[in-house]
């Protein structure tokens, strides 16, 4: 396994060299196991995403420092330590995720954190773009839409609706077969608050049935 490891490591490696507008992608989570990990991607547009490293951080503090660390370790691995192919860097946008990206511009010096400005620069080699990742930022949008009472009322009588058939063996067998019958195959989706998609996902498949109920 280690000697398969490295063949495909050294493959990544040469496939990334000569890439020169790489997005750098970093994200944690904690698994089944409760350990904290931090996966770090290079990505771009219309190739396949590379798997930089995923790093266990269990039991060390989760710091901006200890992110950045996490971050150029990633780089060194794949011999990208300088960052100069990577032009733009995503992450979600909590406090230690916005100080980890000031971090990052005083360490790799040609960062540029302002996006309007330089939108259309056709440089490679004068700056990195660094910004917010912007479906998250989408979310806090939606929360903000959602907070106000008449959609309250709107998700609350949805969340019942979805609820009564997904939780009745019986309702939900007869939905299930008249959306067979009208060659509707997406099941109804429950709102989840610790997905930030969830009612994105709970809209979309109420849609498909409204003409069912």
């Amino acid at each position: 396994m280690d000697g398969e490891a490295a063949r495909v490591q050294m493959e990544e490696i040469g496939r990334l060299k000569p890439r020169k507008r790489l997005t750098l992608l970093i994200d944690g989570w904690e698994d089944k196991l409760r350990r904290s990990l931090y996966g770090s991607v290079a990505s771009e547009v219309n190739q396949y995403p590379v798997v930089l490293s995923v790093e266990d951080v269990t039991g060390y503090r989760g710091s901006a420092d200890r992110i950045l660390e996490t971050s150029q370790k990633a780089l060194k691995t794949m011999e990208l330590g300088d960052g100069r192919n990577f032009i733009a860097c995503t992450t979600d946008n909590p406090t230690v995720m916005q100080s980890f990206r000031r971090k990052f511009q005083d360490k790799f010096f040609w960062v540029l954190v302002s996006v309007s400005r330089h939108l259309f620069c056709r440089s490679l080699t004068c700056q990195l773009q660094i910004f917010a990742c912007f479906l998250h930022g989408l979310n806090t949008i939606i929360g903000e839409i959602v907070a106000y009472p008449a959609m309250k009322k709107i998700v609350a009588k949805v969340t019942r609706i979805v609820s009564f058939f997904n939780n009745s063996h019986y309702w939900g067998g007869q939905l299930d077969a008249e959306a067979k019958k009208q060659n509707v195959h997406q099941r109804m989706k429950q709102n989840c608050d610790t997905r930030w998609y969830a009612l994105i996902l709970q809209a979309l498949s109420v849609q498909s049935y409204r003409y069912i109920y």
